[in-house]
């Protein structure tokens, strides 16, 4: 979200990004109670929510994420990804086999979000 509303960043990165707040949330948006305990919490969810600021995300992108991600689905950041490209060329995306939500990210993402950063800026 930052890199969508901050234009001084010269890029951004995100790991296992939760892109679709309110699909993620579905289950307590659900419930009979949800406006009652988190008022407001709808409208947050859909203004704060990624995919709807594809439009504002100019700056390089780096996303990375485990195919085998438990917490967040590939296929939800893969269409996140197309949506992006469709108006942003500078988005990278990689992804790695295993290593779950947390493992991939430590051992592999960061090392790949650091060369990233070197590369990024160095050619800008």
């Amino acid at each position: 979200m930052l890199g969508a509303y901050e234009p001084r960043l010269r890029g951004s990165i995100a790991y296992a990004p939760g892109t679709d707040l309110e699909k993620f949330h579905e289950k307590i948006l659900a419930t009979s109670m949800s406006d009652m305990l988190f008022p407001g919490l709808r409208d947050f969810e859909r203004k704060a929510s990624p995919k709807n600021q594809v439009a504002r995300m100019h700056q390089p992108l780096f996303l990375f994420q485990a195919k085998d991600d438990s917490k967040v689905p590939l296929a939800t950041t893969e269409r996140f990804v197309e949506l992006l490209r469709e108006t942003n060329p500078r988005v990278t995306f990689q992804t790695v086999e295993t290593g779950d939500h947390y493992d991939a990210m430590i051992e592999q993402g960061i090392p790949a979000g650091i060369r990233w950063i070197k590369e990024t800026m160095d050619s800008n």
